[in-house]
């Protein structure tokens, strides 16, 4: 069976990260789980590295991470600076919790930021592969012959 056309896959890393984040991340609140956070910060790296050194299998893990990571970001990024409410005066916002926000919020950062040098890393390569394309026209057809590998030594002649 064909892959999916370039233009097309990144899509459902894209789509499948955005309903990871809303719905398990953000609506279940697994994110504040210790092996989830580790999980998704060694897929970030993982994928960093596949678009760092260009192997296909890996290079748009970092696409779904940062789209799992925006919902679960969105969330804790109101409530991070609330104070709790034992210091808090009355009719101030406060947070009635007692876990640690900000170390959680923290992680979530690095791993969205991880994952944002992935897909930057994947977007500056995939430019400068293009403009390097551009700027030599097609591959394969640079005064070689594509299917002996030779060079041409006389331009074919038109039939």
């Amino acid at each position: 069976m064909p892959g999916l056309p370039g233009w097309l896959r990144p899509w459902p890393y894209l789509l499948g990260g955005a309903l990871v984040g809303f719905l398990f991340l953000g609506e279940l609140a697994l994110i504040t789980a210790a092996p989830i956070q580790v999980a998704l910060l060694v897929l970030a790296l993982v994928g960093l590295a596949g678009a760092l050194t260009g192997r296909r299998t890996l290079e748009l893990w970092p696409i779904f991470v940062l789209m799992a990571m925006l919902t679960p970001l969105l969330i804790d990024s109101r409530i991070v600076g609330l104070p709790r409410c034992d210091v808090a005066g009355p009719r101030v916002a406060c947070l009635a919790g007692t876990r640690d926000i900000a170390a959680q919020f923290a992680t979530e950062i690095l791993i969205a930021g991880t994952a944002a040098v992935g897909v930057v890393a994947l977007t500056t390569r995939d430019l400068w592969r293009r403009q390097r394309t551009d700027l030599r026209g097609r591959p394969g057809q640079c005064g070689k012959d594509s299917r002996r590998g030779k060079h041409r030594s006389t331009p074919r002649e038109a039939p």
